[in-house]
């Protein structure tokens, strides 16, 4: 398979995420300006919670259907069938815990103020898990242009259903019944499309086929409990030990620019769908391994230099986007960007199309158990920044245990697996790029938006033309960019008539 055509399936998952991100990126903004630093805590609480449970509870079965579908696409209606079976129990459970321990979760965080939004939070979990697999489904099925409108119209609605009924009635419950209205909708018409576009019946569920799933899913979902307690448990132990305001201080700090989910998340997904069909085909091992190095290359042409821009750029961010109010965030989000230098190492990813998920689980288990190791003593010894200090070590370390299976499965040397020479000129580039950066920054603008969108615009033109007069990336590769910038050009006129 031909690098551009992966080139370009990215090309369009990306678009349409980053134009769904442009509505997503107003959310934080909106209510940081719209609620007082108690509020946005208890907000960011309950999201907390929101995120540990959605990515729980599905227990690895969305993700399986990136495995199973390319795998075995004549049976599409059963895997979709037991999917939807399995997210609805989840999601019944979801409203039920919340329901009855509402009150105990509150007191946990020290917040009588949470309890009222629970019962809300548990319907929006409900119906969310119903339709979850809904982008796994077009991803694995090559359906890639659905996938991006459906990212798009998806994430545009959802901003829209949040913010619209916080600025009539500016209050937290206004948002969250807004939220829940609009995964009814989500919900409704997913359901019409699968059961219309597939023909679905329970009938079509499977046992054997189930357990099979189930069987692939089980160690995944196991390591997904483990990734999100390592992930997520330093937020419960800073919520549990500090104020509501302080943890928007700290929620603040852990915020970046949304490109793991929106440039990692699809590379990561189309990695997983396009080397598990090389397997299934018998591709050598050199065709794999430049389809893992063409990946990577792309994630690191805009991981790395996203990563120079914020520690140059950080303090100028958090105010334009969160105002003053949240200034003790800025050396939280220099070092939660520490991550972006790992995110475009897709190695988890890599072992899920080789199916090694008891691997994944025995490294999430590390993670784990390292982060309730350290998180205590860090965050005594270094404050806010200890729980981040921990998070960004374990995650250093098990990247690199990743990489040394991959390198084991392929088989190469890591040395081997890795483009290296593409990361020095990256890097390089980017540190050529930030050189103008701190000239601007000299001249005190008396505008925050002044010196962050002059700053950015020189950073980007630079770096662009160190990229488009280097080797980074193919004749074919720059030819779809520009024209995909000229077709967003001569769009933008015409819609300046409406």
């Amino acid at each position: 398979m031909r690098s551009t055509s992966i080139s370009k399936q990215a090309i369009t998952l990306i678009s349409g995420r980053g134009l769904a991100s442009l509505f997503t990126f107003l959310i934080p903004v909106v209510l940081t300006r719209h609620l007082t630093p108690s509020d946005y805590g208890t907000f960011k609480q309950v999201f907390l919670i929101y995120g540990t449970l959605f990515t729980v509870l599905p227990f690895g079965t969305i993700q399986s259907l990136y495995y199973f579908i390319p795998k075995d696409p004549d049976r599409i209606k059963v895997y979709l069938v037991q999917s939807l079976l399995f997210l609805q129990v989840s999601g019944l459970i979801a409203m039920l815990f919340l329901l009855t321990l509402g009150q105990k979760i509150s007191v946990y965080f020290n917040n009588p103020a949470l309890a009222p939004y629970l019962f809300q939070l548990g319907l929006f979990i409900f119906l969310t898990l119903s339709s979850a697999y809904f982008e796994a489904l077009l991803i694995s099925s090559q359906k890639i242009n659905q996938a991006a409108i459906l990212s798009f119209i998806s994430e545009a609605c959802k901003t829209g259903f949040m913010l619209v009924p916080l600025l009539f009635w500016r209050d937290l419950s206004s948002l969250m019944w807004g939220m829940g209205l609009f995964a009814f909708f989500r919900f409704s018409l997913t359901m019409v499309y699968v059961v219309r576009r597939y023909s679905l019946s329970w009938k079509d569920f499977d046992r054997p086929s189930f357990r099979t799933q189930l069987a692939y899913a089980l160690p995944f979902g196991l390591a997904v409990i483990l990734q999100v307690t390592q992930d997520h448990f330093h937020q419960y132990v800073v919520a549990y030990t500090y104020s509501a305001a302080v943890f928007a201080v700290y929620s603040v700090g852990m915020f970046q620019l949304p490109l793991i989910e929106l440039v990692g998340a699809p590379m990561s997904q189309l990695l997983i769908v396009r080397m598990t069909s090389l397997l299934r085909q018998g591709g050598a091992a050199g065709e794999v391994l430049a389809l893992w190095r063409d990946i990577t290359k792309k994630l690191a042409i805009v991981f790395i230099p996203a990563f120079v821009f914020l520690q140059v750029m950080a303090r100028e961010v958090v105010v334009f986007l969160f105002t003053s109010a949240y200034l003790p965030s800025v050396p939280l989000i220099r070092l939660s960007a520490v991550s972006l230098l790992t995110a475009f190492l897709l190695a988890e990813g890599a072992l899920r199309a080789y199916a090694q998920t008891r691997f994944i689980l025995k490294v999430t288990f590390i993670k784990t158990a390292l982060t309730l190791l350290f998180i205590f003593p860090f965050l005594m010894w270094f404050g806010l920044l200890g729980g981040l200090i921990t998070l960004t070590s374990v995650l250093v370390f098990a990247k690199g245990v990743s990489l040394w299976k991959m390198s084991r499965l392929v088989p190469v040397s890591v040395g081997v697996l890795l483009p290296w020479r593409d990361f020095s000129a990256i890097s390089v580039f980017s540190l050529l790029s930030a050189v103008p950066v701190f000239f601007i920054k000299s001249l005190h603008f008396t505008s925050t938006f002044s010196v962050l969108s002059i700053s950015a615009s020189v950073y980007s033109l630079l770096y662009l033309f160190f990229l488009f007069t280097s080797s980074l990336i193919s004749f074919d590769e720059k030819r779809e960019m520009i024209r995909m910038a000229r077709s967003l050009g001569s769009r933008l006129p015409a819609a300046s008539k409406y």
